[in-house]
């Protein structure tokens, strides 16, 4: 061997020995990529959104003439709403009573602005974020809200004596998705007990649940609502979602004003409020009783509506691969792997199955704003 052959044999050595590095590394990392496809199970989420939002009971003043605007007041009492989301977001929030956006953010951004100190904050809501916050909770004396939320799920649970008219009440909202199934819920509930309305209309206890779920077979949409020991001076009333039955009647009717004299007298009116259902977001029904309240500047009316549960869930999956379908059998045989079951995409197709759900209009923006349930 010559001294100038030396160079040569070195470099092709460590040629085949890079060639065969390189062939062991791949064969390593496509049995390692067929192994994990084998043992994911379920499908793989790609984009998911969930929301819950209940009131026990949600109040409005209204006052005809008002300037600007004619309802003055629209709170929850108490309230709980979750929200979560494929990109990040899981947060809840229970209030009582749940004041709106504008009254838990504007003092803080207009009073600096004027010069004056901001503030304390709102005392009386839980809030949580998965990122932040996540957990907290609020006690006193007939008052509990509390709210937690991680990366999987949000849960916000409300409950209090009502005031008003009300006895007490209480409201839940939980939003969770499970990674293994591509599953994703959402759940509320809002319950209400001995309101008593101008000495003349009694509600024992009425009750409003709604639920939302996704997965790949598509959605679920259910709720429900109930309202028992109602009367009117004393007379039992049947409320349904199908409608009011007074005394002496037989057939619901869907409000009772001008059809009962004694609530008529009274300014009290009843008004049952259908079931709303959307593609993938679902209200419950519930119920409206509206109190003519007379004021020196015009006519008042309060109302409180009951029930209104509502939730809602979307979400996009994308099947998990086999090892046939990540080309790794090619390794072993070098025939063509057979298609997995369900049929594979063709070219030009992105290999994502279609998304289970579009997007469904969202009941909140998250523990900023409150759910809409009248």
């Amino acid at each position: 061997m010559t001294p100038t052959s030396r160079p040569r044999l070195l470099r092709r050595a460590l040629a085949l020995a890079g060639a065969l590095l390189l062939s062991l590394g791949g064969v390593g990392v496509a049995g390692l990529a067929g192994v994990s496809a084998q043992t994911s199970p379920g499908p793989s989420l790609t984009s998911f959104d969930a929301a819950a939002g209940a009131d026990g009971v949600r109040v409005g003043v209204f006052i005809t003439g008002f300037p600007l605007v004619n309802q003055v007041v629209d709170v929850g009492a108490p309230s709980a709403q979750a929200v979560l989301n494929g990109i990040g977001k899981s947060q809840a929030y229970a209030a009582m009573p749940y004041p709106g956006d504008d009254v838990l953010t504007l003092p803080g951004t207009v009073f600096p602005v004027l010069g004056l100190p901001s503030p304390p904050p709102y005392p009386l809501i839980a809030s949580s974020d998965a990122s932040t916050s996540p957990q907290a909770a609020v006690n006193q004396p007939g008052l509990s809200l509390s709210a937690k939320s991680d990366p999987g799920s949000s849960t916000a649970t409300a409950t209090a004596g009502g005031g008003a008219g009300v006895g007490s009440a209480e409201s839940t909202a939980t939003t969770k998705v499970d990674g293994s199934t591509g599953a994703v819920t959402a759940v509320s509930d809002c319950s209400a007990d001995v309101v008593s309305l101008q000495g003349v209309l009694r509600i024992g206890h009425v009750e409003a649940k709604a639920h939302a779920a996704q997965g790949i077979e598509g959605t679920t949409l259910d709720s429900s609502f109930s309202a028992e020991g109602v009367s009117v001076a004393g007379v039992s009333v049947s409320v349904s979602d199908k409608g009011i039955v007074l005394p002496g009647g037989s057939t619901p009717v869907p409000n009772t004003s001008g059809l009962s004299p004694v609530l008529d007298k009274a300014g009290v009116s009843m008004k049952v409020l259908p079931v709303e259902k959307h593609e993938h977001s679902i209200v419950a029904g519930g119920l409206v009783v509206s109190v003519n309240v007379p004021a020196p500047t015009g006519s008042t009316i309060v109302s409180y509506t009951f029930g209104r549960a509502s939730a809602s869930a979307t979400g996009s999956v994308e099947p998990r691969q086999s090892a046939a379908d990540t080309g790794a059998g090619a390794l072993t045989g070098g025939t063509e792997p057979a298609a997995a079951t369900g049929g594979a995409p063709t070219a030009g197709e992105s290999g994502f199955s279609a998304p289970l759900a579009s997007t469904a209009p969202p009941l909140s923006s998250g523990p900023t704003a409150a759910p809409r349930t009248s």
